[in-house]
This record gives C-alpha cells, structure tokens and sequence, in this order.
C-alpha cells in the first residue's frame, strides 16, 4: 500500500513537471504587429504634444477711465478643452505707475466659474527719450478654458498717455476633447 502511494505521488509529481515544461516550451508570444497599409487611426489624448494649441496677439492698449488696459481673447477650438501651460506678454507703459496682469480662463458663458491667474511682471528699464517702461512676463502655469467661456491675458495701469506702444501676449498648451 505505501508502495502503490509512493508510486502515485512520484507519478503526479512527473505529470505536474511535464505540463509545466510544456508550458514553458510552448509557442513564444508575439509582439503586436500593425498593417502598415491599412494603419488604424486614434485620437490621442493622453499624449499632449500630439494636439497643440499656441496664439500670440500684438495689440495696442486702450485708455478708458482714466487708465490704461488691453486684454486679448485667444480663440478656443469648438469641442476642446484648452490647458495653457505657458503664457508671456511684453510692452511698456509711460512711466511711473502700477501695472498688473492677469491670464483669465472660464469654462462657463457667465464667468461663475472664471480663474484670474496673476502674472508676475519684470521691469525691464526705463527709455529716457519717451519715460516708457518695458515689462515682460514669462511663466509656466496650469488654466482650463472652454467654449462658451472664454481665454483672454489682460494688462492694465494707472498710468496713461496717447503714445501706448504695442504689447505682444501669448499663450501656449494643448488642447483635449471635451
């Protein structure tokens, strides 16, 4: 009787071995191969580089009320939901004064739910022959913008004369479906 167990137990042990080399000397997987005639297309959003979004606008400032502002709508794909990752603006304004600026992103039609990012402004000097002083900004950030709501930079002041010199404002980033 022990002998028929030691029997059965080397026998189970043997076809247990078997299958798991068979297992293992069985056909090898293969790698996925693609048609290269018939390639099959998909929208890809996961990968941002492969849907960019980028618009730079010169514009030249307005005087309402006594000071000075210029704002820029960026346009916004019908669909999509823009992510602006990079924004910059450069222009002067006649000195001395207070000069903000702001990246504006809403996804709403009436702005409940806009984001108003302050930019971070750098006097770049002073021009003696006209007192205008340059400012630029340049920096990464994170905003979320779709229609019907709105994308725009703004740049305003307390500071105005008829002589404003263009600014150039842009934005860059990438766009998803909606």
């Amino acid at each position: 009787m022990k002998r028929t167990a030691r029997v059965t137990v080397r026998l189970l042990t043997i076809a247990v071995m078997a299958t798991i080399g068979l297992g293992m000397s069985a056909d090898r997987a293969v790698a996925q191969t693609k048609n290269p005639l018939a390639p099959q297309l998909v929208r890809n959003i996961d990968e941002p580089g492969f849907n960019p979004y980028q618009h730079s606008v010169n514009t030249t400032l307005d005087a309402s009320a006594g000071g000075c502002c210029g704002t820029v709508i960026f346009p916004i794909p019908t669909n999509t939901v823009v992510v602006v990752e990079h924004v910059s603006m450069s222009g002067g304004f006649h000195s001395p004064g207070i000069v903000q600026a702001f990246l504006r992103c809403s996804m709403t039609s009436d702005a409940s739910q806009e984001v108003n990012h302050s930019l971070v402004l750098v006097s770049q000097g002073e021009n003696p022959s006209n007192g205008f002083t340059v400012y630029s900004a340049s920096q990464p950030i994170k905003c979320y913008a779709s229609a019907p709501g709105s994308l725009s930079l703004h740049v305003q002041s307390n500071s105005f004369t008829s002589g404003q010199p263009i600014w150039v404002m842009a934005v860059s980033g990438y766009t998803v479906p909606r």
